[in-house]
């Protein structure tokens, strides 16, 4: 992502199981954060919801919450920005599981 200097990618993993329509809402998901300039690096498509309870809902946004602790991630849209923070964090060097990772980088892991 970085080293193309490609803007947002997606991130589909070997266990995604794909819903009704999923493309048609991707799209128009994409469509309005980027019409409301909504700001963001990662945006799970598919996850497990460790502590739903303690997710805020994103304002105007149905259905998009700022994600608490998950795991088992399954796809997720990244932005450039998002991959650059990833790799200043040297992902390399520790030897974590994305799905623990990914909430490490977020802070929103419990440890």
């Amino acid at each position: 992502v970085v080293a193309r200097g490609l803007a947002q990618v997606l991130v589909f993993e070997d266990d995604v199981h794909f819903k009704s329509n999923f493309r048609g809402r991707l799209v128009r998901l994409m469509e309005d954060v980027a019409t409301h300039k909504l700001p963001w690096d990662l945006i799970y498509l598919g996850r497990k919801q460790v502590n739903p309870e303690e997710e805020l809902a994103v304002e105007g946004f149905p259905g998009l919450v700022v994600a608490g602790y998950s795991y088992w991630t399954l796809a997720y849209a990244l932005s450039l920005a998002g991959a650059r923070k990833l790799l200043a964090s040297q992902p390399l060097h520790r030897m974590l599981p994305v799905d623990e990772f990914l909430p490490i980088m977020s802070d929103q892991h419990p440890k």
